[in-house]
């Protein structure tokens, strides 16, 4: 642990020579000082608390937690030396860890919702009940219930999610950006390895939808795909993953065989979760949102071709992309638990629907005469005060009001931005417009 403990000193280093941590404390402190986020952060804990109140009440061990109650054990044998190092931290003097469950579920908790707000807070723009109930996939999806069962566990798989999304707060400073992804998906492949899913995912949406043109689009997946091979080869070389002959290994599929290794996984992945849902209602949940997020294209999308064919992109990438990194596995892991990315697909469209259809429906009159009314006057006016030079427009971006939420985001996914908006002037830093080229 001391040769971990140097190294993350030393890339801390590294971070502070790139990173402006002033624009981190503001970013920071803009997102929890955004208006609702205490008031809808406790109504976020407490529907889990009640949607999990009889897994709580059963109390019982859930796979291998009787070991890991009585016995001296890590995950240092699945390379989750950041998971262990949590659980030293909470153990008792002896041997064994602490039974303190249900709170270290409902610490697991506290993450999840913590993941939710912030994807309400870049895709939505505003803290709401109706967002929080919209953001449930990610933590009360059928497959996710395995994660919240494990006394211990639970706790690293969320925090695990917590780290794959957290990035994404700063993804407008692209140093910041860079340097948080790659530190923060090291501890999230040294907390539970299959949350790498949802960091593509979201990679994918906001390279969909939150970028002016392709070549914008291309950059900042190209970034995102970086920063992930970046710390998989770190993780991979330097911290050294100890192989395991139980369930899973992390051996890729030969160069020979990749192409239909990695057409059997995709299949195996789209059959076992056919398998596990085909007879729940959460599939007809799926079902209708992408309709919906399809039907938000043709009906809002200012070139209705191009913003179906984009919907319709993502939702081919995401699904298939939605396994993560474990598609290249020679032998991946087909339990419940794995399947982080499918959460945050659900997501992400449900979160991106509500927000489409109650701006659409919602609009005043002079909303209506006006498409570009969506935006703020209050907002508008912050970016036609900003400094002209480059430099200072690409400060300004994210400077928000500590008081405020950041512009709607998902209110404009499908509606042309005027060529002579203030943000349309800004497109070469960052844009939130999607279908308007």
């Amino acid at each position: 642990m001391e040769r971990y403990s140097r190294a993350f000193d030393e890339f801390r280093r590294i971070c502070a020579r790139f990173c402006d941590f002033g624009t981190i404390h503001r970013i920071s402190c803009d997102f929890i000082t955004a208006p609702n986020f205490t008031k809808i952060f406790i109504w976020g804990v407490a529907l889990y608390l009640i949607a999990l109140f009889a897994l709580f009440r059963a109390d019982f061990y859930y796979n291998d937690d009787l070991k890991t109650s009585v016995m001296d054990i890590s995950w240092d044998h699945n390379s989750r030396y950041f998971a262990t190092f949590v659980l030293n931290t909470l153990s008792t003097l002896g041997k064994g860890a602490i039974d303190a469950s249900p709170l270290l579920q409902i610490l697991g908790i506290v993450f999840v919702v913590l993941s939710a707000m912030i994807l309400l807070y870049l895709i939505r723009g505003k803290f709401d009940l109706l967002g929080v109930l919209a953001s449930l996939p990610l933590g009360l999806s059928p497959h996710f219930l395995q994660n919240l069962s494990y006394k211990f566990e639970s706790l690293f798989m969320c925090l695990a999610l917590f780290l794959a999304v957290l990035p994404f707060l700063f993804q407008k400073h692209t140093r910041i950006f860079c340097a948080f992804s790659v530190l923060c998906l090291l501890l999230m492949f040294m907390s539970y390895q299959a949350a790498n899913a949802t960091y593509i995912i979201l990679s994918l949406y906001f390279a969909l939808f939150m970028r002016a043109d392709f070549k914008q689009s291309a950059g900042f997946l190209g970034l995102c795909a970086l920063n992930l091979i970046i710390a998989s080869l770190i993780y991979k070389l330097t911290i050294t993953p100890i192989p395991s002959n139980t369930y899973s290994t992390d051996a890729i599929i030969p160069p020979s065989a990749f192409f239909n290794g990695l057409a059997q996984n995709l299949a195996q992945y789209f059959a076992t979760i056919f398998s596990d849902l085909k007879q729940t209602p959460y599939i007809w949940l799926i079902a209708l949102n992408c309709a919906l997020f399809v039907g938000n294209a043709v009906l809002y999308g200012s070139r209705r071709i191009y913003a179906t064919f984009k919907a319709a992109l993502f939702l081919t990438l995401g699904f298939c992309a939605s396994y993560g990194l474990y598609l290249v596995l020679e032998s991946p892991l087909w339990e419940p638990r794995a399947f982080y990315g499918l959460n945050a697909l659900i997501a992400v469209i449900c979160i991106a629907n509500i927000s489409l259809l109650f701006c659409h429906s919602e609009r005043s009159e002079e909303s209506q005469k006006n498409p570009f009314a969506i935006l703020s006057e209050a907002n508008l006016k912050n970016n036609q005060n900003r400094d002209s030079s480059p430099t200072a427009q690409n400060d300004n971006l994210c400077a928000e009001s500590t008081h405020s939420a950041p512009p709607p985001l998902a209110k404009i996914i499908f509606t042309k931005i005027p060529p002579d908006s203030a943000i349309s002037l800004n497109r070469k830093h960052f844009n939130y417009g999607v279908f308007s080229h």
